[in-house]
């Protein structure tokens, strides 16, 4: 699927636990230009302000679509292996 995830391979701004990226305020900019459907991984407990944001990021593009003001974009989703395959 098309998700978001650091195993190691990019500057965290969350807090690393076993290799993975646990999500912080300091990703959101990167999360907000990422095309990635879902995020791998948030915590409850740890910068609960990064999941909300993200939130309500989702939340006004939502808006905005329906509105009229942005337009989703399915092409980059059409590139990936797992739909070009139809797997």
């Amino acid at each position: 699927m098309a998700r978001f995830k650091d195993w190691g391979e990019r500057e965290c701004h969350g807090k690393r636990l076993r290799d993975i990226c646990i999500i912080g305020t300091g990703d959101l900019p990167e999360l907000a230009q990422s095309k990635k459907l879902f995020v791998n991984k948030f915590h409850q407990n740890f910068r609960p302000y990064a999941y909300d944001c993200l939130e309500e990021l989702i939340a006004n593009r939502t808006r905005d679509i329906y509105l009229g003001d942005y337009a989703f974009d399915s092409r980059y989703y059409g590139t990936l292996g797992f739909v070009k395959n139809k797997i």
